[in-house]
């Protein structure tokens, strides 16, 4: 097994990173004509919490608003990312002081360049950056290709800030070979028996491996430094996507070390023992004899898990809890550290559709999934729901379409054999084919109060930029917390979370939404909460008097809300107030919770592993006990479809442009 020194490493490397049979090469000559950036050009020395130096070869450029760290040669020397790719490849990270991942996952960072020296097609970027960190390190990183060798000048943007720096752009050599010089690891180091079993697992794939070093990107990673040389064996080059596929075999394929299972065992007893504590009624839905053979059946297995698989089976544990505030979100925990697929999945009614894609897989996007490995869509959601702590069907399959782009969660629940290969079955217009999609980057943290999911994202090719014209009304300020405006003579209102915005409070806007209602005199109101997935409840008091108090409009057939399967926990208290206090109709699809439900999900960190279990503590009953629903659904149903959502229609919104007065 790695130790914990390494095993970070290999298993989060990026694509960029590594390479297997390279090490330094000799280095490129910058032409005169190229003024590539040098420490020479502008010292700059970072802020007292980060270190006044980066690691060797490199220099700090930049100031403590924007900075990044440069080679003192002012070369790259890239690769191509897949084999079939001609651009050159580099990730780049940025530092700003003050910046913290786990609030700002996905900022606002972008990158823009222009080759110098002679004429060549645009530098292609990721678009916004992602949010990185190290045990000691925060900093925001992002990748560009670039379509020469060459001259560039290349330009970070992040709010207000720019930076910009000139470096050559040079390609690898097509032979590389060990230098002879290079340091080597001896048998003592810790790193060294870990480098082994690397090399043992490259040597059984069909590799030959003279030597293992890290390019271009272990400089941000000084802990994990390593090399090892090896003679008498001969190079076979592979690429740095082929060696990421590699990393992710040797990081799947081991079990746990005596010293790990021991850590997870604790880890779990010590979720077991909190949730009995804390839950307001752990047993709701399942006995106490049934969780606690759950867990010494976990227990049993732990040493012959991997540690993705040991979080799979945990959160497994947690969801049989069965409500929708008691889970393990991979998708909200960057302790975690699972990846996603180059996709985006979501569901349109029970049907799984690739929505959006990387651009070199532009082919399938709108396609159909089928099957995901061995699975149907069917038996795949059914797994993957087995990890949900969910309130009904709507609010497993939100979080669904999220999982099942998870290579790691796929691969421990047996419906992939391999995290590093994931094959799809798609129906396209041209018919069924077959795809195997990679991993392709850390998940993205979300918060927890506004659905994502249909958030915009630069360099993705989403389903609905097929068709022209604007955004329909409920995707055009999605970001905003909450906003209302005239569309003819309805007052649309979109409320994304049950908070206060960073300028005003949810009490203030709920006053101003009451004064324009009173001053414009809409035929109708829409009030949207597809988007919502709570907050505080006790916030959503001063927009139910709004309502109430505008009794113009507190009538059937001039008051509409919109629901879906995304309206949920703080959400669902205002959908069941509007219900319960109000003329309100509500249009669109099932919510995603209920109004009797345990909710208010406290955090319980695992020591050892530093995980975050949620768990209920209160018990909210906003319906009349025997009420038995388990969600809220529309009396005029309006699901979005793939073609409403590809042609910019918002059904929802057409049904209550459509509704009488009355009705």
């Amino acid at each position: 097994m790695l130790s914990t020194r390494l095993l970070p490493f290999l298993c989060l490397l990026p694509l960029s990173a590594m390479s297997v049979g390279q090490n330094h090469p000799r280095i490129p000559v910058v032409p005169s004509s190229c003024r590539v950036t040098t420490p020479a050009d502008q010292p700059f020395v970072p802020p007292a919490s980060y270190p006044v130096q980066p690691s060797r070869g490199q220099f700090w450029f930049g100031t403590d608003r924007l900075w990044t760290a440069l080679p003192v040669t002012g070369t790259w020397r890239l690769g191509h990312y897949t084999s079939g790719d001609r651009t050159y490849r580099q990730k780049l990270p940025f530092w700003r002081q003050g910046y913290d991942p786990h609030t700002e996952p996905r900022p606002n960072l972008t990158v823009t360049g222009r080759r110098i020296d002679r004429p060549a097609g645009p530098l292609q970027s990721d678009g916004k950056g992602n949010g990185s960190w190290t045990k000691d390190d925060q900093f925001i990183m992002t990748g560009i290709n670039f379509p020469t060798v060459g001259c560039w000048e290349i330009t970070g943007h992040y709010e207000t800030e720019e930076l910009t720096f000139v470096i050559w752009i040079a390609p690898f050599a097509d032979e590389a070979r060990c230098d002879p010089h290079s340091t080597r690891l001896q048998p003592k180091a810790p790193a060294y028996a870990d480098a082994m079993r690397v090399e043992k697992n490259l040597t059984e794939k069909g590799y030959q491996v003279e030597c293992m070093l890290t390019s271009t990107m272990d400089n941000f990673f000084s802990d994990f430094r390593w090399s090892v040389q090896m003679d008498s064996r001969v190079v076979r080059r592979i690429s740095r996507a082929t060696a990421l596929v590699m990393i992710f075999s040797v990081c799947s394929a081991w079990a746990m070390t005596a010293t790990e299972a021991r850590s997870w065992q604790e880890d779990l007893h010590f979720m077991a023992r909190q949730m009995q504590e804390e839950h307001k009624n752990l047993y709701h839905s399942i006995s106490a004899q049934d969780f606690a053979a759950r867990v010494a059946a976990l227990d049993a297995r732990i040493p012959s898990l991997t540690r993705a698989q040991v979080i799979v089976e945990m959160a497994r544990i947690v969801a049989a809890v069965g409500d929708g505030h008691t889970n393990i979100y991979p998708t909200r925990d960057p302790k975690i550290g699972f990846h996603t697929l180059p996709v985006i999945f979501t569901f349109f009614g029970s049907d799984l559709y690739v929505r959006a894609i990387q651009p070199e897989q532009r082919g399938i996007v709108g396609a159909r999934v089928l099957r995901i490995g061995s699975f149907d869509i069917d038996q795949a959601y059914a797994a993957v729901k087995t990890m949900i702590g969910s309130d009904n069907d709507g609010g497993a399959r939100y979080w669904a379409q999220y999982l099942l782009s998870i290579p790691e969660v796929l691969e421990a629940l047996h419906i992939t054999s391999r995290v590093e290969d994931v094959p799809l079955t798609l129906q396209t217009k041209e018919g069924q084919v077959q795809v195997t999609l990679h991993p392709f980057a850390p998940v993205e943290v979300m918060s927890g109060e506004t659905s994502t999911l249909f958030y915009p994202r630069k360099g993705w090719i989403d389903v609905r930029k097929s068709s022209p014209g604007s955004d329909p009304l409920w995707l055009r300020e999605i970001e905003r917390p909450f906003h209302f405006e005239h569309f003819g003579n309805l007052l649309y209102t979109q409320i994304n979370k049950i908070g206060d915005a960073s300028d005003e409070t949810l009490a203030h806007f709920a006053q101003r939404l009451h004064d324009e209602i009173s001053a414009t005199a809409p035929a109708k109101v829409a009030i949207d909460l597809r988007q919502n997935r709570g907050g505080d409840g006790t916030l959503i008091i001063p927009l139910v008097r709004c309502i109430i108090q505008s009794q113009s409009i507190d009538r059937p057939g001039r008051l509409f809300g919109i629901i879906g399967p995304a309206t949920f926990s703080a959400a669902q208290m205002l959908t069941d107030a509007l219900e319960k206090y109000t003329n309100i109709t509500f249009v669109g699809e099932p919510t995603g919770s209920k109004g009797n439900t345990y909710g208010d999900s406290r955090k319980i960190i695992l020591p050892n592993s530093g995980i975050t279990v949620r768990v209920s503590i209160y018990y909210w009953q906003d319906w009349y006990p025997w009420d038995k629903r388990d969600t809220t659904s529309p009396r005029i149903p309006a699901p979005l479809t793939l073609e409403a959502y590809r042609r910019k229609i918002d059904p929802a919104l057409e049904a209550i442009i459509a509704a009488k007065e009355g009705q």
